[in-house]
C-alpha cells in the first residue's frame, strides 16, 4: 500500500507436457524479502515458489520437480510509494471498481470515517 499502489504480482503455473521430470534452477531473491515500499510506502507481498498442493521450493538452486507435479511460481508484487494516507479518494474508488486492492479500499475508508 501506498499513496501510488505497487504493481500486482502474477501466479505461473507450469508442467511438464511430456509426462517426464523437470529440474529447474531457481534464483529468486523477493522470496525471503519482500519488495521494499518508498518514501512511506509499505512493503509489498513477498513472492513464493512451491508444488501445486504440495511442498514449498528453496528460492535458490537446482531443484527436481517430478513428472505430474504442477510448478507454481508466484511473483512479488511491488512496495507502495508514499504514505497511503495520502491516496487520493479517486484512486481508491477506481481500485474498488477495478476489484483492486480491495483491503485498502476497506482500511482507507475506515480511516476516514
Amino acid at each position: 500500500r501506498g499513496e501510488f499502489r505497487g504493481g500486482d504480482g502474477q501466479i505461473i503455473e507450469i508442467k511438464s507436457s511430456l509426462e517426464k521430470d523437470l529440474e529447474i534452477l531457481a534464483a529468486y531473491d523477493r522470496i525471503k524479502f519482500p519488495p521494499r515500499g518508498r518514501k512511506g510506502g509499505e512493503n509489498g507481498k513477498a513472492g513464493s515458489i512451491k508444488i501445486k498442493n504440495g511442498r514449498n521450493l528453496k528460492g535458490k538452486g537446482t531443484q527436481l520437480i517430478n513428472a505430474g507435479e504442477i510448478l507454481v511460481v508466484e511473483t512479488p508484487g511491488g512496495g507502495g510509494y508514499g504514505p497511503y494516507k495520502k491516496r487520493s479518494k479517486k484512486l481508491s474508488i477506481l481500485d474498488k471498481e477495478n476489484e483492486l486492492g480491495w483491503l485498502e479500499f476497506f482500511y482507507y475508508f475506515v480511516q476516514v470515517i
